[in-house]
């Protein structure tokens, strides 16, 4: 059986935070202003971390022999 390992994208995550904070929202109050936020987080489906999976290799063999 092959051995698989997560990989986390954490440029995507990065990205996505650095759009989501060019974004100004208007308000009233701060519990306006969250609902608004999480409106628009939902709507974008934003969401990370992002990852996928990828076949372990020598070097991953490696370090864990070492931890």
């Amino acid at each position: 059986m092959t051995k698989w390992r997560i990989s986390v994208d954490l440029d995507a995550s990065r990205e996505e935070a650095e759009y989501l904070e060019t974004i100004d929202i208007e308000a009233d109050d701060e519990d306006e202003a969250l609902e608004k936020a999480d409106k628009i987080v939902k709507d974008g489906m934003f969401g990370g971390p992002y990852y996928n999976v990828r076949e372990k290799d020598n070097e991953d063999e490696e370090n864990d022999k070492e931890n």
